[in-house]
């Protein structure tokens, strides 16, 4: 793991939709956790987390 991956698993962000921008920087390991996401986008966001980035490292969800 690169720093810089190492820092992006370290992002909390407020999920605000369109998923578009949200998934590259999952694609890129730029976010380890979101707040408040929709349950219908959980599923879209945890696959791209663990099919289609590097290290595969699932994303962590909170509803605050």
């Amino acid at each position: 793991m690169t720093l810089e991956e190492k820092l992006g698993q370290m992002n909390q962000l407020n999920y605000n939709p369109p998923a578009e921008t949200i998934l590259e920087q999952v694609r890129r390991e730029e976010i380890g956790s979101l707040l408040n996401v929709d349950a219908k986008d959980v599923n879209l966001l945890q696959r791209t987390a663990t099919k289609e980035s590097r290290l595969e490292i699932p994303l962590i969800f909170a509803r605050a």
